[in-house]
């Protein structure tokens, strides 16, 4: 879930083996070894719709050493000798810097839908926490030592898990060449929207299913809002999840099986999501947002803020879009984050002194009916006034 790695820099870990013949028995690969009953049900749902498939799952609290032979011993199986030390090299990489989940695909061919495989990278052994639902750490001093909503472990890591999974299906259900064929059909930024989105809703729906959770739901939903603090608009899924939790309950979704709450939640996400230009449009406010937001972040250790305002650079430059910016829709985006903030109970990091010049530069220099009368751009939600 909080991964923001752009679909781009799959290609260069994506790999294309030549299978071998291997007894497979069940999506779960073999030698994975024991996993948690929540992941089992998870994947286990998927088995009729990715029959001939393999998820290998790797615990990312896990041992690394542990976690990479699992990798090493499925290349291993299928020949893989040449090509092996490259994708262990680039899965690594990724197990290093993102500790709440990931996938990543490893086709067998680039025309055959079947017999490839996808890494589920997610938490098995330690609880989740609100770490896990930010975007980066630069966020985590905004929502420290605030009285937050309780935080209901299982269901966090019930829906990371459903997440991926969901993305592990976009990747196995078709051959690469398909998958890819897709992506390219947009900006790439704004695909890993798509993505996101479809994912997002399908765990909602799994969540409400099995555990009837809306409040966490919603919580996460907050949580994908604020991480437009940092660019992060491929993951402000706000709109579908928003739509599921108005059109769905418990009830409505007992007994639907997997295959039924995934076309749901693509319908979903068709119908909801903000259209390409919107999403440019929004990307570039939070683009400006975060960079005067990292500015404020000089002291603060660990913080490389010239490599990161490097990478907002590169993002923009990605979107190959030369309108002005829209400052009315800047102060949209502002007053979105600090909505957010409020609604998960970190009312103090409005006022902090990595938040309050923010407000001050985009949100307060607007009268409160100048904010409530902001029209953000086509199919996306209607603004909600922010406590100041």
């Amino acid at each position: 879930m909080k991964s923001v790695v752009y679909l781009w820099a799959l290609v260069c870990c994506l790999a294309i083996v030549n299978p071998a013949s291997a007894a497979q028995d069940g999506l779960i690969y073999a030698e994975t070894g024991k996993v948690s009953p929540l992941v089992e049900s998870v994947v286990n749902g998927f088995q009729t719709l990715l029959r001939g498939s393999t998820i290998i799952v790797v615990s990312v609290d896990g041992d690394e050493r542990q976690e990479m032979a699992k990798i090493a011993s499925f290349l291993e199986s299928k020949k893989i000798v040449k090509d092996a030390p490259q994708i262990i090299e680039s899965i690594r990489k990724q197990f290093r810097r993102d500790k709440t989940g990931f996938t990543r695909p490893i086709w067998l061919s680039d025309n055959n839908a079947k017999g490839n495989a996808c890494v589920l990278a997610v938490r098995q052994n330690e609880q989740a926490t609100y770490a896990n639902l930010l975007s980066k750490k630069i966020d985590e001093a905004l929502v420290s030592g605030n009285r937050l909503m309780p935080l209901d472990v299982e269901v966090i890591q019930a829906s990371i898990v459903a997440h991926e999974m969901y993305h592990c299906y976009e990747y196995l259900r078709g051959s690469m060449v398909t998958f890819w064929e897709g992506a390219l059909e947009t900006r790439l930024a704004y695909a890993m929207h798509r993505s996101e989105s479809a994912a997002d809703a399908y765990a909602a729906l799994y969540v409400l299913q099995n555990y009837d959770a809306v409040n966490t739901v919603r919580m996460q939903m907050e949580f994908r809002r604020i991480g437009m603090l940092n660019a992060d608009v491929e993951h402000n899924t706000a709109q579908t999840v928003e739509h599921v939790l108005t059109s769905f309950n418990n009830r409505r979704l007992t007994r639907m099986a997997t295959g039924r709450l995934i076309l749901m939640a693509e319908d979903i996400r068709n119908d909801k999501v903000m259209d390409e230009q919107a999403f440019v449009s929004l990307k570039k406010s939070s683009i400006e947002i975060t960079n005067a937001y990292i500015s404020l972040l000089s002291e603060r250790p660990g913080l490389n803020i010239k490599r990161e305002k490097a990478q907002l650079l590169t993002e923009k430059m990605a979107l190959m879009d030369n309108t002005p910016q829209n400052s009315r829709l800047t102060a949209y985006v502002m007053n979105e984050i600090s909505a957010s903030f409020h609604k998960i109970g970190a009312r103090t990091a409005v006022s902090s002194k990595y938040f309050k010049p923010l407000m001050e530069r985009y949100t307060m220099k607007m009268t409160p009916d100048a904010i409530a009368q902001l029209t953000p751009p086509a199919h996306v939600q209607n603004p909600r006034p922010a406590p100041i």
